[in-house]
């Protein structure tokens, strides 16, 4: 029962935001809540699925739809939603070379979900004053989610009673079910600290992100104070202690890259008064790297796979991921049009993905899945790199563009997780804060010439 009034009144309080606040209060609403899909799961009806988010994010779009009648202005072509249309109508592959089961469905309706969430921000969010909101809404949605998982944290003593806790919720139905006692009890993986955090891969990935936001913010802070300059220091160590204590090598990496291309980005008058900063942080990471040892062993089995027999590595998910993507290979070289389709593995292989964003989009929707998948990354990195190069308002957003588009291309060769709406949430909000910063001023732009115009004597328009 209880699974049941909680996703009830999941949906109470989603349909409350549409009635009082329309448009506005859909989307502030999902910004608040997304956070919980990588934290929190409602038993059968599952919060941290996909499937669930999908459906709600299109039920958005109906319902602001019958908010507002017909009121969206989608003028066309239109840089900021042109990448989410292409990815939608690439995915419509799936429905010529699948089965119509409900998962291929799923696959198709995914990047629908996508277009109508960006579509609906776009629309709400208009103005800087309204793109700083966003992540203040974000930031309370994981502090209530954390408080969830603090509460949890508080009412165990030892593994054995994390164990036990865990069953019990997920019996409840607030957690997935539970996983094997010896998968729970171990420590490379966070479910073995605490049920909140379900699954280890999404976890880092939004730890990635986290990170990077408050990376930019650091490098942007104006003025760059000890005091502020010592907690975003201090955040930055405690979020890479926790996305060390992931494993998740393949967000580990994806940092990396990020963090350079954010450095480079930066003109030299704004880096150089805060490279100490940038060498604290690094120096910060190092130690905690160093000093924590975690992670060493499976770091060494991905550079014996590199450099040597991928026999040697010792670590048999580089081995059978290996075995996944040659297997991907074989099916683009069959199918490089169209796509394999859903389900393509065929026996032996089950539902398992070539952990490969690029080959991932390939096999199953065809060359135009990929080529779609890399428009939303690179419109993205352009848009952000445009933005701060010019110096535009708003400068921690387009910055925080360029590193977090790096971050995800990087990510995309070690997993295909940003194809869930989970995950593409972060990537969207993106988007609407350089669309309505872009869009205010242009705006300003216009007014600011048309203005010249009139006092010139000269006719404006």
């Amino acid at each position: 029962m209880m699974p049941y009034i909680l996703f009830g009144s999941y949906v109470v309080a989603f349909i409350a935001a549409i009635q009082h606040r329309g448009l506005r209060g859909a989307f502030y609403f999902f910004c608040i809540t997304f956070p919980f899909t990588f934290f929190v799961s409602i038993g059968p009806v599952n919060a941290n699925s996909a499937e669930l988010a999908s459906f709600l994010a299109l039920l958005v779009l109906v319902g602001a739809l019958s908010r507002s009648g017909v009121g969206l202005t989608l003028r066309w072509p239109h840089i900021h939603y042109a990448p989410f249309f292409v990815y939608a109508a690439a995915s419509l592959a799936i429905l010529l070379t699948s089965a119509p089961t409900p998962r291929a469905i799923v696959f198709v309706v995914r990047p629908a979900a996508f277009l109508a969430v960006a579509v609906i921000g776009m629309q709400v969010v208009r103005s800087s004053q309204e793109a700083e909101r966003i992540p203040r809404l974000v930031a309370i949605g994981v502090s209530a989610a954390l408080g969830i998982g603090l509460i949890e944290l508080l009412m165990v003593q030892d593994l054995s009673d994390v164990l036990a806790w865990k069953t019990v919720l997920s019996r409840m139905g607030v957690l997935p079910v539970t996983l094997e006692e010896q998968a729970i009890l171990e420590w490379s993986y966070v479910e073995g600290l605490s049920g909140i955090f379900p699954l280890h891969h999404p976890y880092a990935y939004f730890l990635g992100v986290v990170w990077l936001f408050v990376f930019s913010r650091l490098l942007h802070s104006r003025p760059p104070g000890r005091e502020s300059t010592a907690i975003h220091i201090g955040l930055l160590v405690i979020l890479s202690i926790l996305l060390l204590a992931t494993q998740s090598r393949t967000f580990q990496l994806a940092l990396l890259p990020a963090i350079l291309a954010g450095v480079l980005v930066m003109p030299a008058r704004r880096l150089f008064p805060r490279l100490g900063v940038v060498l604290m942080v690094a120096a910060g990471i190092g130690v905690v790297v160093a000093g924590s040892g975690m992670g060493i062993e499976r770091w060494s089995a991905t550079i014996a796979l590199v450099t040597g027999d991928p026999s040697d590595a010792g670590d048999g998910s580089v081995v059978q991921r290996i075995e996944y993507q040659e297997r991907s290979v074989e099916l683009i070289r069959a199918h490089p049009w169209l796509g394999a389709g859903f389900d393509s593995y065929g026996a032996g292989f089950g539902q398992s993905k070539p952990h490969n964003a690029y080959l991932t989009e390939w096999q199953v929707k065809g060359v135009l899945g990929t080529a779609a998948y890399l428009l939303l990354i690179g419109v993205l990195f352009l848009s952000g790199w445009r933005g701060y190069r010019r110096g535009r308002q708003g400068a921690v957003y387009f910055h925080f563009a360029v590193v977090f588009s790096v971050y995800v291309g990087v990510a995309g060769f070690g997993t295909a997780f940003l194809g869930d709406v989970r995950a593409a949430m972060p990537l969207i909000l993106a988007y609407v804060m350089i669309h309505a910063l872009t869009r205010e001023t242009r705006l300003s732009e216009v007014d600011e010439g048309g203005r010249a115009e009139r006092l010139s004597g000269r006719p404006v328009g």
